[in-house]
Parts: structure tokens; C-alpha cells; sequence
């Protein structure tokens, strides 16, 4: 993760999942395996799943709004001018710094719902972990921020 922002009752990230293009990201979902243990795919900081994904504790989605605090950067290279963004979001709707890019690197920026209470800290004191369809080498799996993949 390179960039961690709380806002109170949100915290914003942004974390590189390593070089891009990637190929596609999995949709956000609550899948069951073969035994029935039923589980949420989606992309999460700190455990968190983004701000517009709701699911209550029987494991059903209450509320799904695509592209309320989740954005994909796919690591195209050049970068699109008008998406590829590179740092976090603000304001509503949401704006990026101008100019900011990294051509070639894939990067999702997460926003979550937390409590409102301010409590500092660093990126490195975060994880965020973003499920990929493909792109990375060696097919489906978690992929956490820091670029490196892991299968859990």
C-alpha cells in the first residue's frame, strides 16, 4: 500500500498490485465452496470491504453500488489521461490530482466506512488485499498491495 488517508468516518487507500495491464479483476461476491462454508470475494482494506459493497452477517449483499469507493487502475502503458490516476480521490464526486500517473503499474484505490474516530497511522500499518482475474502471471488468486501474490 503507498497511500492511506483517514477521513473520519472513511479511510481512503491506494495500494500497487504490480505490473500491468492487468486483464480483469474478479466482481465483488459472496461465493460458497463445495463443504457449503459460504465467504466474500471483494477487494478490502484492513478486512474491510469498499465503501458502495454492504453485506449483513448472514452473508447477503444489502447494497452494491459499482464505483463507490473502489477504482481499478489496470496498469496501461501510456496511461489513460482521463482514468489511470495515480493518488488518492477527494471531494464529491471524486476528483484526482492532475497528472499524476504511473504508466505500467496496476493500482486499485479503495475507500472504506470506519468508525469516526481519527486514528493516525502509516500505509505500512494497513492491508489491503484485491482479488484478479488475470494478468499476474499465474492466474486467479489474492493479490496483496505490496505486488507480491499470495494464494489465501
Amino acid at each position: 500500500m503507498v497511500n492511506y488517508r483517514d477521513e473520519s468516518g472513511y479511510a481512503d487507500s491506494l495500494g500497487i498490485l504490480g505490473a500491468g495491464p492487468l486483464g480483469g479483476f474478479t466482481p465483488s461476491m459472496v461465493v460458497q465452496n463445495a463443504d457449503g462454508y459460504r465467504y466474500l470475494v471483494a477487494p478490502m482494506v484492513d478486512g474491510y470491504p469498499w465503501q458502495g459493497l454492504k453485506i449483513d452477517g448472514n452473508l447477503n449483499v444489502t447494497k452494491y453500488q459499482p464505483g463507490m469507493g473502489l477504482r481499478y487502475v489496470a496498469g496501461n502503458d501510456p496511461a489513460h489521461p482521463s482514468s489511470d490516476y495515480f493518488s488518492l480521490g477527494q471531494g464529491s464526486p471524486q476528483v484526482w490530482q492532475p497528472n499524476v500517473y504511473a504508466a505500467g503499474t496496476a493500482a486499485c484505490e479503495i475507500r472504506i466506512v470506519k468508525s469516526t474516530t481519527l486514528q493516525p497511522s502509516t500505509p505500512d500499518q494497513h492491508q489491503m488485499k484485491v482479488p484478479s482475474i488475470s494478468g499476474c502471471g499465474a492466474g486467479p488468486g489474492i493479490m496483496p498491495a505490496t505486488g507480491r501474490r499470495s494464494r489465501d
